[in-house]
């Protein structure tokens, strides 16, 4: 707060606009009285409201500032949103398009895996009905040969 040092004021000054328009009317010590009172309150206060104001304005114009770059990191911030967004979009299609490559590959490999299972259970049957049918062949050769021998 600086105090600053006032120069005398003539009595012509005290009177203010609308105490020139009450003397006119023949008001006069009432004007006089107006007049002198804003002069005290300007002689006490108008330094301070003068300091206030420019506080104030000082202040807005912070605000001001601060709300440009608030705005400004509010729309990087929705744009940042929006390519993550669209990043992330790209990403589940790609993914589901991986899965889904990896579901084809996954049943053409089942299915090819029952086929050659089904194979190998046919050539099997083969061979044990081949080794069946060998060992009864033999069964009978046996069974032949021991009769013979017996009697």
């Amino acid at each position: 707060m600086s105090s600053s040092t006032k120069t005398p004021v003539a009595a012509s000054e005290l009177i203010a606009p609308e105490a020139e328009e009450a003397a006119a009317s023949g008001d006069m010590n009432e004007a006089a009285e107006n007049a002198d009172l804003e002069r005290i309150r300007e002689l006490l206060f108008g330094g301070h409201v003068d300091d206030v104001g420019r506080r104030f304005a000082r202040i807005e114009e912070q605000i001001a500032a601060l709300n440009s770059r608030f705005d400004a990191i509010e729309s990087r911030l929705d744009n940042e949103a929006h390519l993550q967004g669209g990043a992330l979009e790209e990403e589940q299609r790609e993914r589901a398009r991986v899965i889904a490559a990896l579901d084809d590959d996954l049943k053409k490999r089942a299915r090819e895996l029952n086929k050659e299972l089904q194979a190998q259970t046919s050539t099997l049957r083969g061979d044990v009905a081949a080794a069946l049918t060998g060992i009864a062949a033999q069964l009978v050769g046996e069974t032949e040969t021991k009769r013979r021998s017996d009697g």
